[in-house]
């Protein structure tokens, strides 16, 4: 059996009187969401819209700028190409191949881009950077690629990120580890620091905020013999003056970290020059949040969200983040559920500066991770990890609560670090969108849309929604177990509470959770997530017919105390799924409850 938990936290806004914000950090206002994913994906490789074909001013060479590189490298060898203003700070990158075999770079909006020549030959790139000044620098490189004449050992993925930044870099699993030691190469004034945790493959990186760009390497090798050398291109960056997006924990913090470089996906977005600033920016305060005038949700415009609604409104960290995104749209979504959900998001923002999935009330966005998407070794090298999130999870209890998605007898779960299957990325990250989405239309209902004043931002316009479903469920059908609430809030939120909590009978629990309308023990952290998780599991089996299974454990001998299949199904969980469905998806109310009854005599 499956029994690993991937936990997703989910930031809300929660509305007091004063309209305060409460989201991230361990403050006693904030309510955090963790959840499970499920996903699968289509075999589908179309060009992405900003590659080399997109028209880029014409080059003026400028000495200012530093553009360098592999300038000298091997057929089949990962090869990079870095650019940056040595005294400014970059608002936008665009890269163009000028000559050469036609290369897909890993991104044309990145300081660091790669590629992966497979003729030999000379390859020559032109790249433009505009300045927050309004400045434009054009210079050009050229790459000598010729033929492979050893064998290259590629460990670490060359990549681009701001100062300040916590992350993780991953090495590859072809090596053996063992003997392996990191040397940084740094004259910088970040001071890069870089720790290789031999049994998980992984290298924590720490650097200092800086207000100038700088190239660093990192040398990994084993003993004297170096095996790899890996770019890191740290990027001045504007210290946060933002209390949502900030450098500090707190109640009002929504990340810890500097902001990484993202782009818009569609260069041609009418949103293009807003989107990022009204929902992805460490310079956002209170009296700079949009309006729906300026960035609506999807379906205050829109009667039926489309495809080209939703790519409008996409902002990411990679090409291929915005591509896996956009193919999953097209092939998951026949029902057209998600694009009615997304009616009530204004953004959908994917880049590695998410820790874990959540939807924010305060701009209406829905952040998600690319950890969610990625399907291979490659993919999974370009993405710096943040921090491990399951800080989050107490442990030392004496109950475990187990679950996971079956579709017939296989598990959907996905491996951390392997090739992963297509299929199952794509139901994951379904049923991740269903919880999150569930929150947007929980705040906002797209049938409630109509009536928000253009001229007032999301966060004024949530007076407007007289009852959120989330609430009516609370008083409707409370969850009324205060051992699972205390159980919970310990588990998921790192409460301190009493010995007599952490140690409650696993009988007890079982008992009690069995007795009550709750799928998951996270539905006891608050409402919020007692409405998503129930939307979330009834969703992913009215759609694909994938099973939730829940059990129970006693970890001191780590036996099965109880457990359960569909657990939506159950006469006291589904009048509350059902108030759920007809609130948060009325579409499909009408006949719903026919359809899960069908399912459940088919079991």
């Amino acid at each position: 059996m499956h029994t690993t938990q991937h936990i997703l936290k989910t930031i809300f806004l929660v509305t007091l009187t004063t309209n305060l914000i409460a989201c991230g950090g361990d403050s006693v206002e904030q309510n955090k969401t963790t959840h499970t994913t499920t996903n699968k994906q289509t075999n589908k490789k179309t060009p992405s819209t900003n590659q080399i074909n997109k028209p880029i001013i014409q080059p003026n060479d400028n000495k200012t700028i530093v553009v360098t590189g592999d300038t000298d490298s091997q057929q089949g060898k990962m090869t990079s190409l870095i650019a940056y203003h040595p005294e400014k700070i970059v608002k936008e990158y665009q890269w163009q191949q000028l000559s050469g075999k036609q290369v897909k770079l890993s991104s044309y909006h990145q300081g660091l881009v790669t590629f992966r020549p497979q003729e030999i030959g000379l390859y020559e790139f032109m790249v433009t950077l505009i300045t927050e000044d309004e400045q434009q620098y054009t210079k050009t490189i050229t790459i000598n690629v010729s033929p492979s004449t050893t064998k290259t050992t590629e460990l670490l993925r060359d990549r681009a990120v701001t100062g300040n930044r916590n992350f993780i870099m991953n090495v590859s699993n072809a090596i053996n580890k063992d003997n392996l030691v990191l040397e940084v190469k740094d004259n910088s004034k970040y001071k890069l620091v870089a720790n290789l945790d031999k049994k998980t493959g992984e290298v924590y990186v720490r650097s200092i905020q800086s207000n100038k760009s700088q190239l660093v390497k990192i040398l990994v090798k084993d003993n004297y013999q170096v095996l790899d050398t890996a770019y890191v291109l740290l990027e001045a960056s504007h210290k946060s003056i933002s209390p949502y997006f900030c450098n500090s924990s707190g109640a009002y913090c929504a990340t810890s970290e500097t902001l990484g470089r993202t782009f818009v996906y569609n260069p041609n977005s009418p949103y293009r020059d807003v989107l990022q600033k009204c929902t992805f920016s460490n310079q956002l305060k209170r009296n700079q949040l949009c309006t729906i005038q300026t960035l609506p949700p999807l379906g205050y415009i829109n009667s039926q969200v489309s495809l080209n609604h939703i790519k409008d409104r996409l902002i990411v960290g990679e090409e291929w983040m915005g591509d896996r995104f956009m193919d999953f749209m097209k092939n998951m979504d026949n029902h057209n559920d998600l694009k009615t959900l997304f009616g009530s998001a204004t953004a959908i923002i994917i880049s590695d500066n998410i820790q874990v999935p959540f939807y924010w009330a305060l701009t209406g966005a829905i952040y998600l991770s690319p950890y969610d998407l990625y399907l291979n070794e490659k993919e999974f090298l370009s993405v710096a990890k943040p921090y491990d999130y399951h800080q989050y999870i107490a442990r030392g209890e004496s109950t475990a609560f187990i679950w996971q998605y079956l579709q017939g007898d296989r598990s959907i779960a996905v491996d951390i670090k392997a090739q992963r299957n297509l299929q199952d990325i794509y139901y994951n990250f379904s049923a991740l969108l269903y919880h999150e989405l569930s929150h947007a239309n929980d705040f906002y209902p797209n049938y409630k849309l109509i009536n928000f004043d253009k001229n007032k931002t999301m966060l004024d316009n949530l007076g407007t929604v007289s009852q959120m479903t989330s609430n009516k469920l609370k008083s409707t059908y409370p969850l009324k177990s205060n051992k699972l609430k205390n159980f919970a809030s310990h588990k998921f939120n790192g409460r301190t509470v009493g010995s007599e909590t952490i140690n409650t009978p696993p009988s007890i629990l079982a008992k009690e959770f069995f007795a009550e309308g709750a799928n998951d023990l996270y539905n006891y952290t608050n409402e919020k997530e007692d409405m998503a998780m129930l939307f979330e599991e009834v969703m992913m089996k009215y759609r694909f017919n994938i099973d939730r299974h829940i059990s129970i454990l006693d970890q001191s001998n780590n036996s099965i105390i109880a457990n359960k299949k569909n657990r939506v199904f159950d006469k006291n969980v589904l009048p509350r799924t059902q108030m759920v469905i007809k609130d948060i998806l009325p579409q499909i109310s009408s006949n719903f409850a026919a359809s899960l009854l069908k399912l459940k005599n088919k079991e």
